[in-house]
């Protein structure tokens, strides 16, 4: 019956459903609702009967027709059991929509054959294990479909930032880099990245929100890896924070600050504070455009250098996230500020003791 799905029924002229009870013409073919069928008390086509007439779904049907049969048979029944947890899987799958493990290249760990077939997307073989995606695993397929979800308060904005339906192909080009080798490059949340890039490359534009980059700054930047732009962003706060200092000096009593006079003092303030918000702004609005070129330059420079070698095994070590580098650059930032507090402050505290 899925053979009619999208079809309009000659009578009532709705569309056939999966669900419909659809009878068919034994004369001309024409599909029914069995209902509409039995009210009309035959076929609509009866006067072209003996004619040689034959029912044929207009263009606009058949496509939707062909549609309902592709779903149809993706959710039927298994064709492909994932050798991790045994779930059924389209054929066309490459990861287990159950546990996220890769359904081809893998040992069947309940025991029974699983195809031969090479990992899903190059440069994830030679003993390298591939990534695990999907629900399983806490990480989404990054050549999936990106569907913003709807079902919580932030569904719609969300969509607004991470472009939905967006599917991209292990082949296609983002940045002059093929997306299998963004997608071991980028490591953690690579599906957010994958489906953001395309965007840009699409609309040509440079803007993307990234709300952790405007809130953690030069942090989010060093988890990432880069590190000249998260060294860059730190030296800029550090000028900016100090008019602060100079601030909290003048109000101790301090005796390098005894010249400062408040009244520019405060206009001083009054632009650092605007500017370090327009730096949020800029880094927050700009932080995935040099994300990708930056990864686009380590990416090229790695398979040049890899000749005709894997380059899997490079590109994860040098991309990925580096949450050591978001810590220690945390505390040397704490330890900064401490330090430069118990100087501006020395005064006050010393009154105290």
């Amino acid at each position: 019956m899925s053979n009619y799905i999208g079809c309009k029924c000659p009578v009532c002229q709705q569309p056939f459903t999966e669900t419909d009870d659809i009878v068919v013409c034994p004369e001309c073919g024409a599909p029914y609702h069995r209902a509409c069928y039995q009210k009309q008390g035959g076929c609509v086509y009866a006067a072209k009967h003996g004619t040689g007439f034959e029912w044929k779904p207009d263009p606009a049907a058949s496509q939707a027709a062909e549609a309902g049969r592709a779903d149809s048979a993706r959710y039927s029944d298994p064709q492909l059991s994932c050798p991790v947890c045994g779930a059924p899987n389209p054929a066309t799958g490459l990861f287990c929509e159950n546990c996220g493990a890769p359904l081809r290249g893998m040992p069947d760990r309940r025991g029974q054959a699983t195809g031969q077939t090479p990992p899903p997307y190059g440069g994830f073989g030679g003993g390298q294990v591939p990534p695990q995606y999907g629900p399983g695993s806490g990480q989404q397929d990054p050549f999936a479909a990106n569907e913003p979800n709807y079902s919580n308060p932030f569904g719609a904005f969300q969509a607004n930032f991470i472009p939905g339906g967006l599917r991209v192909d292990p082949e296609e080009e983002l940045e002059g880099v093929k997306a299998r080798h963004w997608a071991a490059y980028l490591g953690k949340n690579a599906a957010y990245y994958l489906a953001n890039f395309k965007a840009m490359q699409a609309t040509g534009r440079k803007i993307s929100a990234s709300f952790a980059a405007f809130f953690f700054g030069p942090f989010y930047f060093f988890y990432r890896k880069m590190w000249t732009e998260g060294l860059l962003l730190l030296a800029i706060n550090a000028v900016l924070r100090i008019p602060v200092v100079l601030q909290l000096m003048v109000y101790s009593g301090h005796p390098m600050a005894a010249a400062i006079p408040e009244q520019p003092l405060n206009i001083l303030l009054a632009v650092s504070s605007t500017l370090n918000i327009l730096l949020m702004f800029l880094q927050g609005m700009f932080a995935l455009w040099l994300y990708r070129r930056r990864g686009a330059a380590n990416i090229r420079r790695i398979l040049e250098n890899s000749q005709n070698a894997d380059p899997t095994a490079a590109l994860i070590k040098a991309g990925g996230v580096s949450v050591a580098g978001a810590v220690i650059s945390v505390a040397v930032c704490m330890a900064l500020i401490y330090a430069i507090s118990m100087f501006a402050l020395w005064p006050v505290l010393i009154t105290m003791m």
